[in-house]
């Protein structure tokens, strides 16, 4: 399921922290809040991902936030 949000990139290993930084930053240059509404209702839409998946991702997006502090 992360794969259709965040590519693996074969040069870069997932266990690298700035490599996974680095593609973050890449990833979220593109991105607006509607972008990511659209897909995220794509991925729903063709099944990719379901509602739950979204739910669980939500909510550690909301950890890493505060994690973060933003």
């Amino acid at each position: 399921m992360a794969s259709s949000l965040f590519p693996q990139n074969q040069k870069s290993s997932p266990n690298n922290p700035l490599a996974l930084v680095a593609e973050f930053k890449k990833f979220a240059q593109g991105m607006s809040p509607d972008g990511a509404r659209r897909r995220v209702e794509e991925l729903l839409k063709s099944g990719q991902m379901t509602q739950t998946q979204f739910e669980d991702i939500k909510k550690q997006v909301r950890g890493f936030a505060d994690l973060l502090k933003i």
